[in-house]
């Protein structure tokens, strides 16, 4: 019933492999002027980001997050790991300015779906509709 329950560190660390695997896919795609590829190792990273979700979320019981503890954590995870690895200069094809560009874009798109948690949490105890309780 947590928002950090052993689900969504799972999740956490698998997206952690992934990113990790991606970033290091698109520099060497990158640096090896496969540019026409890129788009192959991005949409795999997006199904395997999605499956683990997937199949990871479904043994989470509590549905009372909506998703939003999966969404924040892939946010989190997708922006810290390229500036990590920046930072330790084992990217060079990425910059400080598209990764933040990115998390900016991806961030607008993440507060209908903050706000909407906000709303329909009012509506919940302990992750059952009201309505459904009390009836």
């Amino acid at each position: 019933m947590n928002f950090i329950n052993k689900y969504i560190i799972s999740f956490t660390l698998l997206a952690m492999v992934f990113s990790t695997s991606f970033y290091f896919g698109m520099e060497y795609m990158a640096n090896n002027n496969l540019h026409s590829s890129l788009w192959i190792i991005s949409l795999a990273y997006a199904v395997a980001l999605f499956l683990a979700g997937l199949f990871i979320g479904r043994k989470d019981i509590y549905e009372g997050h909506m998703g939003l503890n999966y969404h924040m954590a892939t946010y989190l995870v997708c922006n810290i790991v390229p500036i990590l690895l920046m930072a330790a200069g084992l990217l060079t094809v990425f910059t400080y300015s598209s990764v933040l560009s990115m998390s900016l874009f991806w961030g607008l798109f993440a507060i209908p779906h903050i706000i909407l948690y906000f709303v329909r949490r009012k509506r919940n105890i302990r992750g059952f509709d009201k309505k459904e309780l009390f009836d």
